[in-house]
């Protein structure tokens, strides 16, 4: 068994944190010293750590009652944080006062309800300033299109919405797995690249994340194009996402370049996230 050396830390302790712990491997797990759950609601930290331990029998695990944010600040360099927290706001916050050794993950839907509203996650590793910029000004976007009293998994069920938990769980699992191969990655020292991996329904995208100033779609294709050079991008059956966020307008649109048989990059689609003008369009949902 190899030397455990890395201290890691999870705000939040509820869905998201089980999907983390059920997608790490254990071999991952033999080089964790110890691993320490954290969550506002009484017992739930306990309850996930005892999950863990009963996963990795060897692996040292506590639970806690408190602020995640607070803990994550407190945290050392040393220590690695991997946030799985049903609150955007708290997520940003992580991102803000996080430099590197720092994960996230964060799943939903935009506006329109369980069927209609576009499910997405996101998985990020910031390891740099890019980074952590890109995965702020994302977060934002996402926090600019929710209702602020629907930011976390229980608000999902006090309003009557169940099918979106449901539907989330299959996102909430590939976003999860993301997180777990980062945090292999990180043990095993390798390189890690994307650091930021955007989920739709149908695949996962390597993510690019820009600033949108009301540039023409003709402009922030070219804009897109850009952006999406610094990825490695295979020829059939794989596409990079470019975001352009506006937090002001409350949208986000996002380009999905994909590169042809004549080895040429194009964009070969556009989607939009924005608050609807009409009231009675549920908001969109961002949760564990």
């Amino acid at each position: 068994m190899s030397k455990a050396t890395l201290n890691l830390l999870t705000p939040g302790g509820n869905r998201g944190a089980r999907a983390l712990i059920h997608s790490t491997t254990a071999d991952t797990a033999t080089r964790i010293a110890a691993w320490g759950f954290i969550d506002q609601k009484d017992g739930r930290a306990e309850e996930t750590a005892a999950y863990a331990q009963d996963r990795f029998p060897w692996l040292r695990t506590k639970g806690a009652v408190g602020d995640g944010v607070n803990a994550a600040a407190s945290a050392g360099k040393h220590v690695v944080v991997a946030a799985a927290l049903d609150s955007l706001a708290a997520t940003i916050a992580i991102a803000d006062q996080r430099r590197d050794r720092t994960l996230l993950q964060i799943v939903g839907r935009g506006p329109g309800g369980p069927a209609a509203g576009n499910r997405l996650g996101l998985a990020a590793f910031i390891n740099d300033e890019q980074t952590r910029s890109e995965a702020t000004l994302y977060l934002r976007g996402l926090q600019s299109l929710t209702a602020r009293d629907r930011t976390s998994s229980g608000a999902l069920t006090r309003n009557g919405d169940p099918l979106t938990a449901s539907l989330l769980a299959p996102m909430r699992d590939a976003v999860s797995g993301q997180t777990a191969r980062y945090l292999a990655d990180l043990v095993n020292r390798r390189t890690i690249e994307p650091s930021l991996m955007l989920f739709t329904p149908a695949a996962k995208h390597p993510l690019a994340v820009l600033e949108d100033k009301d540039e023409t779609d003709q402009l922030r294709s070219a804009l897109a194009l850009e952006a999406a050079s610094r990825f490695a991008l295979p020829r059939a059956g794989h596409s990079v996402a470019v975001a352009f966020v506006n937090v002001a307008d409350q949208a986000i649109r996002t380009f999905f370049i994909v590169r042809s048989r004549a080895d040429m990059r194009r964009v070969s689609g556009i989607t939009e996230l924005r608050v609807p003008a009409r009231l009675i369009v549920p908001p969109a949902v961002f949760t564990d």
